[in-house]
């Protein structure tokens, strides 16, 4: 095997969208492996017609989306979404559905399938991976490259960056359930609904590394999340709620002292800073206590801003 990051520091799942990306453009044998895999009629006699990285809607954003006709001219969108470094998002299966059902309203395809990348680990232990119709791993994908006749350097170096994204040593990985996070969470999640009438979106079960929390808002396009390990809580807007330039606009009337701007992707997010969780089997509930009224606090915030986006 590869040696793990050889190619980068760590792998990101967005230099596993561009690889695929690459591939969708330019190699017909991919696509028809690919459409294999996700039950497409026909494989090898699709008409491709784009792929597309980052797409946002409505219903949220999709990694890729992979467009084809088959042979009786049926348009055929297949939305991805790759997981690498990160924990689910409450609701991201259905939510993908969701923004499959609205292209076929919006005749922007005839039919659809959704689809997550991931190790086979992930996919094998991970309830989420069964929100989607297919499941397709990185192991299978390094497989294929592995078999494909394209030059040398070039399939040395994809193989590279996808041994590294596969290697459970890798910093982002998340391979079980802890039992230590799972209680913070489930700690947490009382002293919410306790204290403060919040509530917790998120499964209360993790990974070592997954210590976001996510809240329900009630507006869609608005996510409020405490990244616990981070030391911070952001209210994190998508642009079509409200623009960044919008934001910043009117940031001196809606931002109190203590919150800032952060750019979040394409979302712009306002950011409250809070004690982070190094320790969370130590953590005093104090500290969850001022973590909470921070959240508190941008909940009353994204009323503010859903007022102003109906105006």
């Amino acid at each position: 095997m590869t040696t793990p990051n050889r190619y980068f520091d760590s792998v990101q799942e967005a230099y596993i969208d561009l690889l695929l990306l690459e591939e969708f453009w330019s190699s017909a044998p991919f696509r028809s492996w690919w459409l294999e895999q996700v039950a497409f009629p026909n494989p090898d006699r699709h008409e491709f017609v784009t792929a597309q990285h980052s797409v946002i809607d409505a219903e949220g954003e999709s990694d890729l989306v992979f467009e084809v006709n088959d042979e009786a001219g049926i348009r055929w969108a297949i939305l991805i979404e790759d997981k690498v470094d990160a924990g689910a998002q409450p609701r991201q299966g259905e939510r993908y559905r969701e923004r499959g059902e609205r292209g076929v309203l919006e005749d922007k395809w005839d039919r659809f399938v959704t689809c997550i990348v991931a190790r086979e680990s992930y996919l094998a232990e991970q309830p989420d991976a069964r929100q989607y119709d297919h499941r397709i791993s990185l192991e299978s994908i390094r497989d294929v490259l592995a078999t494909s006749d394209i030059e040398t350097e070039r399939r040395s170096y994809k193989i590279g960056v996808l041994d590294a994204a596969i290697d459970p040593t890798y910093a982002g990985y998340v391979k079980k359930v802890d039992e230590g996070v799972t209680a913070f969470l489930e700690r947490y999640a009382g002293l919410a609904a306790d204290l403060h009438e919040l509530r917790i979106k998120s499964p209360l079960t993790g990974g070592p590394r997954s210590v976001w929390i996510y809240f329900d808002v009630g507006v869609k396009g608005v996510d409020l999340i405490h990244k616990a390990t981070k030391g911070f809580v952001d209210l994190q807007i998508q642009p079509h709620i409200m623009s960044r330039e919008e934001l910043h606009r009117l940031g001196t009337t809606l931002l109190e002292g203590d919150m800032s701007l952060a750019e979040t992707g394409k979302s712009t997010s306002i950011r409250l800073m809070v004690r982070p969780f190094d320790k969370l089997s130590e953590t005093d509930d104090t500290v969850i206590r001022s973590a909470l009224e921070g959240a508190r606090r941008l909940l009353a915030l994204s009323r503010q801003i859903e007022a102003l986006g109906d105006a």
